[in-house]
């Protein structure tokens, strides 16, 4: 099967801004939206979009909002598609996006210069809007765009509480807060910093949808290897990407050198023993999942994966 369309659903913040820009710089892939990382076309209610015609590289949207999104999984190519899912130790998962939520809650200079630093690489038109907006302006307003209008003043109050809610807690309370709330709602509260280190559920979605071998799974840092990046172009391509396979995978984007106020937690100490519990829980089953779909896990980094787990 020939791949016209590639999507790399998720997870947020495990890689997926440095394989995409990858495949683009590399001229393995094209972005759907001209220099559009994540367009999330697919997420949103008032859009039903029109896929354009194979052309001579393969179409990518990278949005990471479509591993758990059952509605953006249903409306994506069932044909032609390869699927990939970038996954993470889901304890430093959790702490990454936590930590670059706050530090965007923030609001001040340093929350302007992270948005400006990321969008550049992500969505370099959202950068010249914040000239007539604030960062959290764009952001409250990319949000809104997932929800119908006439529900959008509701939404944007929620929003704000939960911005105000990630700026003055700590990771320890949001970890609570959110297991809270999904006990009691069956769900998660906006700008979740648990959601995404949850791997079964959005590998079962996908796999009602497509075959084994359309989708592929990853842990980043295994492309460091010249030989697995050439797997991976393998699988995800053709035999003819081999040849631009030796470029190695640069990080295009970190929050470690922003300012932070708050310590990374000790993930060993015995007060995250009930978290680790839970994705430790959540990992076996997404490994007995891969293992039962026979699903290729070469590129996966399983002691990583499992770092402070009691697997």
């Amino acid at each position: 099967m020939s791949t016209h369309f590639i999507f790399i659903v998720g997870m947020e913040k495990c890689g997926t801004t440095a394989l995409a820009n990858w495949l683009v710089n590399q001229q393995l892939a094209q972005y759907l939206v001209p220099d559009v990382k994540e367009p999330h076309l697919f997420s949103r209610p008032d859009i039903r979009p029109s896929l354009p015609a194979a052309a001579a590289l393969p179409w990518l949207d990278a949005s990471t909002s479509y591993a758990h999104n059952p509605h953006a999984i249903a409306q994506l190519p069932a044909h032609n598609s390869k699927i990939v899912l970038c996954l993470r130790n889901p304890l430093q998962r959790a702490w990454s996006a936590y930590r670059m939520k706050k530090l965007l809650a923030q609001q001040g200079e340093g929350a302007a210069q992270l948005a400006r630093d990321f969008y550049s690489i992500t969505d370099p038109k959202l950068v010249e809007g914040m000239a007539a907006q604030s960062a959290y302006q764009l952001q409250k307003q990319a949000f809104l765009q997932f929800f119908p209008r006439k529900s959008a003043p509701h939404v944007a109050q929620y929003f704000d509480a939960e911005i105000a809610r990630l700026r003055q807690g700590s990771f320890a309370e949001r970890v609570q807060y959110e297991t809270a709330f999904y006990f009691s709602r069956g769900g998660y509260p906006f700008l979740p910093v648990l959601a995404m280190s949850f791997y079964y559920q959005a590998l079962r979605q996908l796999l009602d949808k497509y075959l084994p071998e359309d989708i592929i799974v990853l842990s980043l840092h295994t492309l460091e290897d010249a030989d697995n990046r050439a797997h991976f172009l393998h699988r995800l391509l053709d035999d003819q990407a081999r040849q631009k396979a030796s470029a190695a995978i640069p990080l295009t984007f970190s929050t470690e050198h922003y300012e932070f106020d708050e310590a990374k937690p000790d993930f060993a100490a015995a007060e995250w023993q009930s978290l680790r519990q839970t994705f430790a829980y959540d990992l076996t089953q997404t490994a007995t999942l891969l293992q039962a779909q026979n699903i290729d896990t070469r590129l996966l980094d399983w002691q990583e994966l499992g770092r402070d787990l009691p697997l």
